[in-house]
């Protein structure tokens, strides 16, 4: 089985979401006298094409200089002559989809991962698949969660211990729906291993969240701010705990501190629409 993009992939709500769907490759239609790898590798050139014919449909859609952009970007990076011009190209390029369509960005980041052979760019591209799975329907989770896990086995095989792999790779496993409690089990091991990791009890709490364990999720980002003081994103999420609880006055005394943590002036007003949006809501209920 394979996945093809269908005719609406990276467009939607243009956060660069991917649409796909399973689709059986028809084995009854191949001689049986190919190779035994030929399945996958005719696998591989069918997704190949399909995504090179899905991104050209998004360029296609972009206002005209925007478009005549990410030509010229494709094209330094296909003229890149050493691995320096190479560097800058994949640069340009993610600079560019990142702020369009983070799932394109993403797609690009594997190709330099592949291109480099580097942990750190399996790494990133990794991390970048993960970042567009809350966008997703739950059909293309799944996808982005086995694309971001690719990227971190290819990680792990050059260092079986790096820990923002093992994480990320944690992290496909409970965000794609596939294996929850193994990602779960991955993250307790990091933990295990450096109590004070703080992005690992980060990741926990909010898992926690997703498995509507909020006094867990609580316990964990307190710890977090006992682990680092830094870490005031995690005054935000007991805010949102509280409010999932039903505890107004709780969530408003840790959306409070959040809000004396963001700089004055926009920031401070973009947040105090989104707590007032917040509030009214937990009125009603």
């Amino acid at each position: 089985m394979i996945k093809r993009p269908t005719q609406h992939v990276f467009q939607k709500a243009g956060l660069g979401v991917l649409l796909f769907v399973l689709l059986s490759l028809g084995l009854g239609l191949i001689p049986t006298r190919h190779p035994d790898d030929y399945v996958a590798e005719k696998a591989a050139v069918e997704m190949d094409e399909a995504l090179k014919s899905q991104i050209q449909e998004v360029k296609e859609g972009l206002e005209g200089d925007a478009q005549a952009e990410a030509n010229a970007l494709e094209l330094s990076l296909k003229e890149a002559e050493g691995l320096v011009e190479r560097m800058q190209a994949y640069k340009e390029l993610l600079g560019f989809w990142s702020l369009r369509n983070p799932a394109i960005g993403a797609l690009f980041a594997k190709e330099r991962a592949l291109d480099t052979d580097s942990l750190p760019h399996f790494v990133e591209a990794g991390q970048r698949f993960i970042s567009v799975i809350a966008v997703m329907d739950e059909q293309d989770q799944a996808w982005a969660a086995e694309e971001a896990m690719g990227m971190f086995d290819a990680a792990l095989a050059m260092d079986s211990r790096n820990a923002e792999a093992r994480r990320g790779k944690a992290s496909a496993l409970v965000q794609g729906g596939q294996q929850p409690m193994q990602g779960i089990q991955l993250l307790r091991e990091l933990l295990d291993e450096n109590p004070e990791d703080v992005e690992t009890v980060l990741e926990l709490a909010h898992f926690s969240v997703l498995s509507s364990q909020f006094s867990k999720a609580q316990e964990r980002y307190r710890q977090a701010l006992m682990l680092d003081s830094t870490r005031t994103e995690a005054y935000f999420h007991l805010g949102e705990t509280w409010i999932k609880l039903g505890k107004k006055d709780s969530a408003q005394v840790y959306y409070q501190r959040y809000r004396e943590t963001l700089p004055e002036g926009e920031a401070r007003a973009r947040f105090d629409v989104y707590l007032a949006d917040v509030l009214s809501i937990a009125e009603k209920h």
